[in-house]
C-alpha cells in the first residue's frame, strides 16, 4: 500500500489548504510516473467564523467524487492521462478515499522521453448528478527513474 496523502479542499476559494483547522496553503502530492498514490479528499465548507475557526468538513453522504490528470484545452473528448472516478466514503461521511494510478499508458504517453511534463489536476464532486469543480491546479508529472510497466 502506498503512503496516504490527505487533501483538504476549501470549496469556497477552490484552493488546497493544510487542514480543516487552518487557512495555510496545502500541498499536492508529488506526481511520479509509475507510482500509485493513496488519496483521502476532504471537502471543506467555510464557516462564518473564518479565518479564526475556518471550516467544517462537508457531509459527503449525497456526493460522489472524480479526480483526474489531463490537458486543460477545452476540447470535448480530450483523453485524460489518468483518473479516479470510484471513491469510497468513510463511515462518518467525512472524506473520500481511493488510489490514484500514475502507471497508465496516458502518463507514459505524456512523459515520452522527457524528464517531466505539465498537466492539470482536477477534482470535482457531484450532487444529484450536478458537477462542481473544486480544484484545478497545474502540476508537474515527473518521469520515473526505476521503470515500472503501465
Amino acid at each position: 500500500m502506498s503512503a496516504r496523502q490527505d487533501l483538504y479542499i476549501d470549496t469556497y476559494s477552490r484552493e488546497l489548504v493544510a487542514g480543516a483547522a487552518t487557512v495555510r496553503a496545502g500541498v499536492l502530492p508529488y506526481f511520479v510516473q509509475g507510482d500509485t498514490l493513496t488519496l483521502r479528499v476532504y471537502l471543506l465548507e467555510r464557516l462564518t467564523t473564518y479565518p479564526d475557526v475556518p471550516y467544517q468538513v462537508m457531509n459527503n453522504a449525497a456526493l460522489s467524487l472524480k479526480a483526474a490528470l489531463g490537458p486543460k484545452d477545452g476540447t470535448a473528448g480530450s483523453a485524460l492521462y489518468t483518473q479516479q472516478f470510484t471513491w469510497t466514503a468513510d463511515a462518518q461521511n467525512q472524506y473520500f478515499e481511493a488510489t490514484f494510478p500514475m502507471n497508465t499508458a496516458g502518463i507514459a504517453s505524456l512523459i515520452g522521453a522527457k524528464a517531466a511534463e505539465t498537466a492539470w489536476f482536477e477534482v470535482k464532486y457531484y450532487q444529484a448528478a450536478v458537477p462542481t469543480t473544486v480544484l484545478q491546479k497545474q502540476v508537474t508529472v515527473n518521469a520515473e527513474v526505476i521503470e515500472t510497466t503501465p
